[in-house]
């Protein structure tokens, strides 16, 4: 297990989605556009669907839409990585996931064709990739467009939060009762912190070292770059190979720095 797994593509989309400014309103959307689009292309029979039974097509529907709004999403964060942020890359990223997303949505589709899900007769691959292309492509540029507007207004939003800060706000991160608060573990996400405690779930803006020097050392430790684990929130620790997982008593697994484990052994934490 990487030390940079709590810093992956994914997991900064992750916490987009469950709580950066924008995120909610884009998950909303796109899973109001999968509803919407399956219900009128299931409506409508496209693509010689009107002999399947309606909820069936309705089911189909559901399913393609999902596969070309998901992959779309997961596609531009990747290539949107891949090629940078600025404007000619981003066109250029939001091309290329447009074209990926048909050409693996289509060979999806082709599978499907040898289950009940679409019992049709395959057809030659590239000929399907052409014929799908019509609902795939302006789908997927749809949601493009969708994921580089949020990702505009989150940034805008951080570039505005930033050019007004007080200094004061360099210090510990305001909007929690640190005096009246068990903070059970802390997980950091660029200029933002994400705190689990005795009182619920906080995101708050901040920096992890200013927070580490809050905290009990007694109380917890620092096992990653980007957590801090309270002891007591810990239901087991485990090893797997050469790298450390921290269990957490809510579920949550946190990744073990290889550079942290002296420091657990030192607390007491792991035994070797």
């Amino acid at each position: 297990m990487s030390s940079d797994v709590a810093n992956s593509p994914f997991e900064k989309g992750a916490r987009t989605l469950q709580g950066a400014p924008g995120g909610r309103t884009f998950v909303g959307l796109c899973v109001a556009a999968t509803v919407c689009l399956a219900i009128v292309f299931s409506s409508a029979g496209a693509y010689e669907t009107e002999d399947l039974d309606p909820l069936h097509r309705l089911a189909l529907w559901m399913i393609v839409m999902s596969l070309v709004i998901g992959q779309t999403i997961a596609l531009q964060i990747g290539f949107s990585r891949l090629f940078g942020r600025g404007r000619l890359s981003q066109v250029l990223a939001g091309c290329c996931t447009v074209l990926v997303a048909n050409t693996i949505v289509a060979l999806q589709l082709h599978g499907l064709k040898y289950t009940w899900v679409l019992p049709k007769n395959p057809d030659p691959i590239p000929e399907f990739v052409l014929f799908v292309a019509p609902a795939v492509m302006p789908v997927a540029g749809l949601v493009v467009l969708l994921s580089l507007t949020a990702q505009r207004l989150l940034r805008a939003a951080e570039q505005t939060e930033t050019s007004g800060a007080s200094e004061a706000q360099d210090g510990p991160p305001a909007g929690l009762d640190w005096a009246n608060t068990t903070i059970q573990t802390v997980r950091a996400f660029d200029h933002y912190l994400e705190i689990t405690s005795t009182n619920g779930r906080h995101f708050v803006r901040g920096r992890m070292k200013d927070v580490e020097e809050m905290l009990d050392k007694a109380a917890g430790l620092r096992v990653h770059r980007s957590w801090w684990v309270n002891r007591d929130a810990i239901r087991s620790i485990e090893t797997k190979g050469r790298d450390k997982v921290v269990c957490l008593q809510d579920g949550r697994r946190v990744p073990i720095a290889r550079s942290r484990i002296a420091a657990l052994r030192e607390m007491g934490w792991v035994s070797k």
